[in-house]
């Protein structure tokens, strides 16, 4: 999320609606029916298979899951070599393998097995790679689907369920299916994560929500909410609530500079929000302690209080 408000930023400084992130869920239902395919040759296989021309939001979608590098530069190589570097073998193969790179992903698994950091087992699976053929009813295919549940890692096991599957397009409803069975379970546990997914829209409401009530943790939600979200959202009663409730618990907790500090930023990110009241009371402090004096021009004025914080701690 952070990646994607920092892209936008550049693309549109100043304009608060350019950083609304919709999530994934959204993404990727903006693309169906948007997507082409091309012809393209494996590499290590007499074969052709189809490949989809991914769109602008597809490809943002899999960088925010991190599946693909940030940038225009679409060579899967520089990805791989860094998956390498960093011990993920199992997630570099299969990399390979869904560019129809078999050949790279057999010497991948390769390179983890003799590495000793990675699974012996590594051997096996490239050796079962490099026997590979495309027939339906071959002893190939029946013994790679029994090997398949017995692998743990998911990497290794989708490999095989790659290169099994039968012929036939049906990406675009398995993956919202998936998609929507996992943005449930992430706003059923309050998992964070799950941003990623939902954004931060109603979903993404609902996702904090349960976040708060198994946390306490009101300033994540107030924070999240007001850094991305459309000013519908904004308005929901339940971010309202989050919001007041950290004003007020930094208030009892007497960060009084910190919650005009926040007031201030809030009333920049949402213009929606009513306006602090401008009053100036005119008090006698005489020989009081500086904190007491931010304290009531904090009730009435946050840059009030925020201006005479940073005069008296100067």
């Amino acid at each position: 999320m952070k990646q994607y408000t920092e892209d936008m930023d550049q693309k549109s400084p100043g304009n608060k609606g350019s950083l609304v992130y919709a999530g994934i869920k959204s993404i990727v239902k903006s693309s169906l029916g948007m997507v082409e395919s091309s012809r393209h040759n494996w590499s290590g296989l007499d074969k052709q298979s189809d490949i989809q021309n991914l769109n602008e939001e597809r490809i943002l979608a899999l960088q925010l899951c991190g599946w693909i590098k940030k940038g225009t530069d679409v060579d899967v190589g520089p990805f791989l070599n860094s998956l390498v570097q960093e011990g993920e073998w199992e997630r570099a193969a299969a990399v390979a393998l869904f560019n129809l790179d078999i050949r790279r992903a057999i010497q991948i698994l390769n390179e983890g097995a003799s590495s000793g950091k990675g699974d012996l087992n590594l051997n096996v699976v490239a050796m079962a790679l490099s026997g590979y053929t495309d027939e339906k009813n071959s002893l190939w295919r029946e013994m790679c689907s029994t090997l398949r549940l017995q692998l743990n890692n998911p990497y290794l096991c989708v490999m095989f369920a790659f290169l099994t599957s039968e012929a036939g397009s049906y990406d675009g409803v398995l993956l919202n299916r998936y998609i929507e069975k996992l943005t449930n379970e992430m706003k059923e546990a309050g998992n964070l994560e799950g941003i990623l997914l939902t954004g931060l829209t109603k979903d993404g409401v609902d996702l904090m929500e349960s976040y708060v009530d198994r946390t306490g943790d009101v300033q994540t939600a107030s924070y999240c909410m007001l850094q991305g979200s459309p000013l519908d959202v904004l308005k929901d009663e339940r971010v309202q609530y989050w919001i007041e409730n950290y004003r007020n618990l930094l208030d009892a907790w007497r960060f009084w500079h910190k919650r005009a500090e926040f007031d201030i930023h809030r009333s920049k990110l949402d213009p929606s929000s009513k306006p602090l009241a401008q009053k100036l009371f005119l008090l006698c402090f005489g020989g009081s302690n500086y904190q007491l004096v931010i304290h009531w021009f904090a009730i009435f004025s946050s840059e009030i209080c925020y201006a005479l914080t940073n005069f008296y701690s100067n």
